[in-house]
C-alpha cells in the first residue's frame, strides 16, 4: 500500500475546490447578469406597450374629434370611398353617392 504525502494531497483537493468555487461564482455572476437582462427586456416591453397604447389613444382621440367636427365644408357627407354601400345614400340618387 502506497502512502501519499498528506500535505500534497490536501493541496490538490484545495486547488480543485478553489476551481469549483471559481466556476460556481462565474455561474452565479452569469445568472445574475441574465436576470438583469431579462428584467430590462420586460421593462422595455412594458415601455413599448405603454407607448403603443398612448399612440392608439391619441389616434382614437383624433378620430373622435374628426367625427364630432363633421365633414369639411363642401365635402359630401360620406368621406369613405365605399359610401355607396349605405342604403340611405342610394335612395338619394346623388352622383357623389354612386361614385
Amino acid at each position: 500500500m502506497q502512502q501519499f504525502p498528506i500535505p500534497l494531497f490536501l493541496d490538490e483537493i484545495q486547488n480543485i475546490l478553489v476551481q469549483i468555487a471559481g466556476r460556481v461564482e462565474w455561474i452565479d455572476d452569469n445568472v445574475a447578469a441574465s436576470s438583469r437582462l431579462i428584467e430590462h427586456a420586460h421593462t422595455a416591453d412594458r415601455v413599448i406597450d405603454r407607448r403603443l397604447l398612448d399612440h392608439r389613444y391619441h389616434q382614437n382621440r383624433h378620430l373622435q374629434a374628426a367625427r364630432v367636427a363633421g365633414p369639411a365644408s363642401g365635402e359630401h357627407h360620406h368621406a369613405d370611398p365605399n359610401a355607396y354601400r349605405n342604403p340611405s345614400c342610394r335612395k338619394k340618387k346623388s352622383p357623389l353617392c354612386r361614385m
